[in-house]
């Protein structure tokens, strides 16, 4: 509960974003890695708990083992911020 607490108040995150990266370390993990390097916790949680969580389901791979790399998937972020954009999808940029 502690972490789930600490998800929420650190990166703004709502409850149930918090508890699907609670319940999945790996994808924590690659969450937080891309967060750190993006500086953007809303936007990573939005690409890392939705496109790239149902892409990995279909495909069988896990997040942190597909081809978009943590630094690709942070880059992504930072340029659609400078361009000020917000793409829902990888796959629309």
């Amino acid at each position: 509960m502690a972490a789930l607490r600490a998800l929420y108040r650190e990166y703004g995150l709502g409850v149930n974003a918090a508890a699907q990266l609670i319940d999945n370390l790996p994808l924590a993990k690659y969450f937080d890695a891309v967060v750190s390097r993006s500086g953007n916790p809303q936007q990573s949680s939005n690409f890392v708990l939705g496109e790239l969580s149902r892409l990995a389901n279909e495909s069988g791979v896990d997040v942190g083992d597909s081809k978009v790399t943590v630094e690709d998937l942070a880059e992504l972020i930072a340029l659609s911020r400078a361009n000020g954009s917000t793409p829902r999808s990888p796959k629309s940029c």
